[in-house]
């Protein structure tokens, strides 16, 4: 087999189904029958160690890319920012990320959520300050790694900061966005602050929904917390785990017959 889009779409399969090892078979033979991979294939074959837990392989993966001139592509540079950063290997996301002198937003997302992820609160706050003297438009994604990174933090001005340039960017009635603000806001205790973001989100999804239930029950706001799960059940919300976690919270207050009038 030497068609890399043949291989490219047998190696999709494989993942999607599991089947981490055949993956790697897969490309094994290709270069044994002198295919060369491309750039659609190195994010695949990353995604597969994640998936596998099979990060010490980053390292040779990351090796081949490089002999066949394809570590540049920023695809490729991206999933292996992402890949060194689940390893923990920070220094070494980095240098991927500094080697690309064109970025785009996805990569700085990428490499923002590497210092997020591995306790770099700071670096991943100065990484995104860059986004926009680099005059790049950042993603609701980009913006959430951002607020996760302000979460831990003890002071707040950043994460209002984040909530402001989102604003500013028109994100203010992105779901994503606005369950990781409200998630932010009940945190630092300014519930008004969560409720105006819910407020502002027209049409919400499970995720924005269960961030709110849980800021009322942390709250004490038993009537608003199951108003909201009334809300996610008229309109046909797939309630999960998650959607009852803050609801028990008011239960155990409330008592337990609250709970069987709304789930009946």
């Amino acid at each position: 087999m030497k068609d890399v889009f043949t291989l490219n779409l047998l190696l999709k399969e494989a993942i999607a189904h599991g089947c981490h090892h055949k993956a790697f078979q897969l490309i094994n033979q290709f270069q044994s029958s002198g295919g060369r991979p491309n750039t659609y294939t190195f994010p695949l074959l990353a995604k597969s160690l994640i998936s596998n837990s099979a990060l010490p392989c980053a390292p040779s993966l990351h090796c081949l890319a490089l002999k066949q001139g394809l570590s540049s592509d920023i695809s490729v540079a991206t999933s292996f920012v992402a890949l060194y950063g689940k390893l923990g290997f920070v220094k070494s996301a980095l240098r991927v990320f500094d080697e690309r002198e064109e970025r785009d937003f996805v990569l700085f997302t990428a490499m923002i959520s590497v210092y997020v992820e591995n306790g770099a609160i700071d670096e991943g706050l100065r990484l995104f300050g860059r986004l926009n003297k680099e005059g790049l438009r950042p993603g609701a994604i980009t913006l959430v790694s951002a607020l996760m990174a302000c979460m831990n933090m003890s002071e707040n001005l950043w994460g209002k900061g984040v909530h402001g340039f989102g604003l500013k960017m028109g994100f203010g009635h992105d779901c994503c966005f606005g369950a990781c603000l409200v998630s932010f806001y009940c945190k630092i205790q300014c519930f008004r602050g969560a409720r105006n973001v819910f407020d502002g989100v027209y049409h919400r999804d499970v995720a924005l929904c269960n961030a709110m239930i849980s800021g009322f029950a942390q709250r004490g706001m038993d009537l608003e917390a199951f108003g909201c799960f009334r809300e996610m059940r008229e309109n046909s919300f797939r309630v999960n785990a998650n959607s009852f976690t803050g609801l028990l919270k008011v239960c155990a207050n409330s008592g337990a017959n609250w709970l069987s009038e709304m789930v009946q």
